[in-house]
């Protein structure tokens, strides 16, 4: 589910209108209504905002399976870019980007334990 999805799911599960709940974070309400079409999406404070006003933990409104594959496409076009002098075996890209998959699950794991 999206993060524009999830808003609008959790907007009104607590009975917030787009208006009560841009109030509410200090925007316009256009840019919950922008949120929820996924034209934008909040910077880190205004998720904090939203997480608290909506009762969730911050992770869960801002994990997106399909943000997550595109940054670690990113990451292996930039680690491509990298070695674009020279070449480096498919069994090292594989450690490589196997190492960099640990990591960011280890960071996101750390994350939920602040946030709860």
């Amino acid at each position: 589910m999206s993060f524009g999805d999830k808003l609008k799911q959790l907007r009104k599960q607590n009975g917030y209108s787009q208006k009560e709940l841009a109030d509410r974070i200090g925007v316009e309400d256009r840019t919950i209504r922008n949120w929820e079409k996924g034209e934008t999406k909040p910077g880190i404070e205004e998720s904090s905002k939203i997480a608290r006003i909506l009762n969730c933990d911050v992770s869960y409104l801002i994990d997106d399976p399909t943000t997550i594959e595109k940054q670690a496409e990113k990451i292996k076009q930039d680690i491509t870019t990298m070695f674009s002098g020279g070449e480096m075996a498919e069994v090292d890209m594989d450690t490589l980007m196997l190492a960099i998959q640990e990591a960011y699950i280890d960071a996101k794991r750390r994350q939920r334990q602040i946030d709860s």
